[in-house]
């Protein structure tokens, strides 16, 4: 016997079909076989003594070939040589009916036979494609009326209602089969569909994330460039020429596909972490991360004035992506610090608060109002807040006319519920918290570590997110 092994359904079909071919096949075929076990079982019982023999025999085959049948099924050995050898066996069951059916027994409708060959017609219908099921039926209907009329001859006019029923269950076990069939089909069709529509989103996301990203590196390099060189009192022209090399580079990288936040001068541009050895962008949310204090640190020297700076022990690493984050935020914000706020202190605090990572910028300059920022301006809404939110974080801009100016960076965001308990713990800490030095930090995400209850109190918040400046 040749055997070969059947293709897995699920390579073909979708889930939900898949599902109900598996399971139908499964109940179908043990069902049959359960019936052909309880038809034999009484064929023993009500035969004579005479056709004994030859009904031990024919139910003892039956039920052998039924367990060995369901047996080839689950293992989905040879199914071809098995259908064949399936009808072979319920076509000579209904040939020599004639032997194993007892002659008292008028009724043709009550032969153990019919039963038998009945149960295996429908089966057919579940197991087999659609013109091989109803051949199937074709050829048994054929066979038991050609038994019954060599065994009955004077008979089997009486037994065609009975036998041509079997026509009838073969066509109800069909059209049931095919309608489930393509409910299920129409059920793989609509998950198809889903999952398309999942994809494309998720494809969108990512392009309006790409294009968020460039932009914010646009402005951070150019931008940011370009402003310096407008300054009356800029830096020397050998500073602007290795700053516009620099940007150059990363956005050269950034449109060959490399990472947004690195370049290929080998000092990680800004708002980047360093490529790797080989100059590639490292690989976005890898396992070991990278040492947000080095990258922090690696950044702080491209600013100007007097910056202090104070990380908390135990900083650790972070994904790739975050830490790029973390670093262009920060960096946009000391740069519109250095080109607006005419502040003579900042201050840059990075701490872990409840497993989070706190980023502070600190400065005394003259500040602004927030809500007053025109929502086209894409200085701190993209190259900060967007920047943040695009990592799974948040920014939150704090300011006034006249300072000082604040800029919270957190990853992960703060819960909605989180952030409520924090500006609700700063109401009400307020006044007990005046004058009480290191002691006055506020909850993750909105922390002020070192600045007064006064200066904290006066501070506005942010409106819209979308409202970034670059004042």
């Amino acid at each position: 016997m040749v055997r070969r092994r059947v293709p897995a359904p699920s390579a073909v079909r979708g889930p939900a079909e898949t599902a109900f071919v598996s399971v139908g096949r499964s109940y179908v075929l043990r069902g049959r076989a359960i019936v052909v076990i309880c038809c034999a079982a009484f064929a023993l019982v009500g035969t004579g003594p005479n056709q004994l023999p030859a009904t031990v025999t024919a139910a003892a085959a039956a039920v052998v070939w039924t367990v060995l049948h369901l047996r080839w099924w689950q293992r989905g050995v040879a199914p071809r040589a098995v259908a064949c050898g399936d009808l072979a066996v319920f076509a000579t069951l209904c040939l020599t009916q004639g032997l194993t059916v007892p002659a008292a027994q008028e009724e043709h409708g009550h032969a153990w036979v019919l039963v038998a060959v009945s149960v295996a017609v429908v089966a057919w219908q579940f197991t087999h494609p659609l013109l091989v099921g109803a051949a199937a039926a074709l050829l048994l209907t054929g066979s038991d009326l050609l038994g019954v009329m060599l065994g009955r001859p004077d008979t089997w006019t009486g037994a065609l209602p009975q036998i041509l029923w079997l026509l009838v269950q073969a066509g109800m076990g069909c059209a049931l089969y095919q309608l489930v069939l393509r409910r299920c089909r129409a059920e793989d069709r609509a998950l198809a569909a889903a999952a398309e529509a999942r994809r494309r989103h998720k494809l969108s996301q990512e392009r309006r994330r790409a294009e968020e990203e460039y932009l914010a590196v646009l402005h951070d390099t150019c931008s940011a460039t370009l402003l310096m060189a407008s300054a009356p009192a800029g830096p020397p022209a050998a500073v602007l020429r290795a700053q516009a090399a620099r940007d150059v580079a990363r956005l050269e990288a950034l449109r060959v596909g490399g990472s947004p936040g690195t370049d290929r001068d080998g000092d990680g541009g800004r708002g980047g972490p360093a490529p790797s050895g080989d100059g590639r962008a490292p690989a976005r949310g890898g396992a070991d991360g990278v040492e947000l204090a080095a990258i922090l640190a690696a950044e702080l020297p491209r600013h100007r004035g007097p910056i202090t700076t104070s990380t908390a022990p135990g900083i650790g690493r972070v994904p790739a992506e975050v830490g790029a984050a973390l670093r262009g935020a920060m960096a946009e914000a000391l740069r519109n610090t250095a080109h607006h706020a005419a502040a003579t202190s900042v201050r840059v605090a990075c701490e872990r608060d409840g497993g989070r990572i706190v980023l502070r910028v600190d400065d005394d300059g003259r500040g602004f109002d927030p809500a007053a920022v025109p929502r086209h301006r894409w200085g701190l809404s993209g190259s900060v807040v967007g920047r943040m939110e695009r990592v799974g974080g948040a920014a939150e801009v704090r300011s006034r006319p006249g300072g000082p100016t604040t800029v919270v960076l957190t990853w992960p965001a703060p819960r909605p519920h989180e952030a409520e308990r924090t500006a609700t713990g700063e109401a009400a800490g307020a006044a007990g918290a005046a004058g009480a030095a290191g002691a006055d930090e506020e909850p993750s995400g909105g922390g002020d570590g070192e600045r007064t209850t006064a200066d904290r109190a006066d501070r506005g918040r942010t409106g819209p997110r979308e409202a970034g400046t670059d004042v």
